[in-house]
C-alpha cells in the first residue's frame, strides 16, 4: 500500500495493468504473494485515493465559494441587485474566476435570498419594535383619559371633538395619533365613554333614589351647591357598600371604613345627573311657556273677530256673553280679562286716533282754501302789475318819440341860422 501511495503517477481512475508496468520492477509489488492480491490492493487504494480527492477537490471548491461569498459580501449588494450588473462588476477578481458560470449564478442567487432574508426579518424587527412602542403610547393615552376621567375633565356626555380640544397639545395625544395600528385615539375615548355611561347608569339610579328620599326637586333655580349638600346627607345615612350588618374582627377595625355607594359616585356623574334634572325642568317651564302664548294667541284672535265688541264694552258685558267659549275656559279669566283690556285699549287708541285724523283732515282743508284764496289775489295783483308794466312802457315810449321830433326840429332851425326863441 506504501508503494502505491508513493506512486504519483497513479490517478484515480487508472487500470491495474498500467500500474503493473509502473510498478513491477519495485520488489515491494513483487512481494505480494499473488497477481489477485496485489489487484485486491490496488482497488482499495483506488477508491480511497477517490475519496481523497474528491474531498480535495471538494475543499478547493468550499474555499472558492466561500471567497466569491466574501466579495459579494465586500460588494454591498442590495436584494434588487442583478447578476448581469453584478458580474460585469466583478468579473476580473480572482474569486469570480476561481468558480464556473453555473456556481456563481447559483452562489449569487443565494446571496440575494439571504440578503432578502435579512431584510425581512429587520422589518420584522422594525414592524415588532414600532408595535411595541405604538403600545406604549396607546397605555400612555389611556392613562390620560383614566386621569382626565378621575379629575372630572371628562364627563359621561362629553363628544371627542370637544375633548379634543383640551387634549390637542399633549405629548400623549400626539405620540398616540402618530400610530399606524392599533385602536385611534378617538377610539379609544369612546371606549371609555361606553364604559362610563355604563358606570352612569347605574349611579344614576342610586342618585334619583337618593334625592326622592330627600324630597329633592329640580327647578330651573335649582343650586349645584345645595344638590351637593342633599346628597352629603344622604350618603351619611347610607351604609357601607361591603357593610353587612356583623360586627367587623379587630384586625379590620384599624382599616378605613368602607365608602357608601352613594359616596362613591363620581363627581363628575353627579353633575352630569344635576345638568340633566335642571336642563329637564327648563324645558318644561319653556314648554309651558309656549303652550300659554298659543293660548293667549288663540283668545286674542278669538278677541279681534268676536261680534259685538267695542271700545265701550265693558269687561262684565263680554265675561257675560263669552264665559263659557272654549278660547276663554282655556286662558282662564285672568289672564282673558288681562287680554281683554289690552284689546279694548287698543281700540280706544283707535277711535281716539280717528277723531284725531278727523280734525287734522279739517284743518288741512281749511288751511287749502285759504291758501286757494290767497292764490286768486296773487293772480289778480300780478295781472294788475303786468299791466301797469305795459302802460309804464308805453308811457316812455311815448317820452322817447316826443323827444325824437323835438331833436328834430331844433335840427332844422340850425340848419337855417335863426335860433328859435327860447334856444341858447
Amino acid at each position: 500500500m506504501n508503494l502505491l501511495e508513493d506512486t504519483a503517477e497513479l490517478q484515480p481512475g487508472e487500470s491495474f495493468d498500467r500500474a503493473a508496468r509502473l510498478l513491477n520492477h519495485d520488489g515491494r509489488w513483487k512481494e505480494v504473494e499473488s497477481d489477485a492480491l496485489r489487484r485486491e490492493l490496488f482497488k482499495d487504494h483506488m477508491e480511497a485515493l477517490k475519496r481523497r480527492k474528491a474531498e480535495e477537490a471538494k475543499r478547493k471548491q468550499e474555499a472558492s465559494v466561500a471567497a466569491f461569498k466574501e466579495l459579494l459580501h465586500r460588494s454591498n449588494l442590495k436584494p434588487t441587485s442583478t447578476w448581469r450588473k453584478v458580474a460585469q462588476k466583478l468579473q476580473d477578481e480572482e474569486a469570480y474566476e476561481a468558480l464556473d458560470r453555473l456556481t456563481r449564478l447559483e452562489v449569487f442567487q443565494a446571496h440575494i435570498r439571504q440578503l432578502e432574508e435579512e431584510e425581512r426579518q429587520q422589518r420584522e424587527k422594525e414592524k415588532e419594535a414600532r408595535r411595541r412602542q405604538e403600545r406604549r403610547n396607546r397605555d400612555a393615552f389611556r392613562q390620560l383619559l383614566q386621569q382626565h376621567r378621575d379629575e372630572s375633565r371628562i364627563n359621561v356626555r362629553m363628544r371627542w371633538k370637544e375633548y379634543q380640544g383640551i387634549i390637542e397639545e399633549t405629548d400623549e395625544y400626539i405620540a398616540a395619533k402618530k400610530n399606524t395600528s392599533g385602536s385611534r385615539p378617538r377610539e379609544l375615548f369612546e371606549d371609555l365613554i361606553v364604559e362610563m355611561e355604563e358606570e352612569y347608569d347605574k349611579a344614576r339610579s342610586l342618585l334619583k333614589e337618593a334625592l326622592k328620599q330627600a324630597g329633592w326637586t329640580a327647578t330651573p333655580d335649582s343650586s349645584y351647591e345645595e344638590y351637593c349638600e342633599i346628597l352629603g346627607e344622604q350618603a351619611a345615612t347610607e351604609p357601607a357598600a361591603d357593610g353587612d350588618g356583623e360586627d367587623k374582627p379587630a384586625d379590620d377595625a384599624e382599616k378605613p371604613a368602607a365608602k357608601s355607594k352613594l359616596a362613591g359616585i363620581r363627581d363628575s356623574y353627579k353633575r352630569t345627573y344635576f345638568e340633566e334634572q335642571v336642563g329637564r325642568a327648563k324645558e318644561k317651564v319653556a314648554e309651558a311657556d309656549k303652550k300659554k302664548k298659543r293660548v293667549s294667541d288663540k283668545f286674542t284672535a278669538f278677541i279681534r273677530n268676536a261680534e259685538g265688541l267695542y271700545a265701550s264694552t265693558t269687561w262684565e258685558e263680554f265675561e257675560d256673553a263669552f264665559h263659557k267659549e272654549e278660547e276663554f275656559v282655556a286662558v282662564g279669566a285672568e289672564v282673558a280679562k288681562q287680554l281683554f283690556d289690552e284689546h279694548i285699549g287698543k281700540l280706544k287708541a283707535k277711535q281716539d286716533g280717528k277723531k284725531r285724523n278727523s280734525r287734522e283732515e279739517d284743518k288741512d282743508d281749511e288751511v287749502s282754501k285759504k291758501k286757494k284764496r290767497s292764490s286768486r289775489h296773487d293772480d289778480d295783483d300780478h295781472r294788475k302789475g303786468k299791466r301797469h308794466k305795459r302802460d309804464r312802457s308805453k308811457d316812455r315810449s311815448r317820452e322817447r318819440s316826443s323827444r325824437g321830433h323835438s331833436r328834430d326840429r331844433r335840427k332844422r332851425g340850425s340848419e337855417d341860422g335863426e335860433p328859435e326863441e327860447g334856444e341858447l
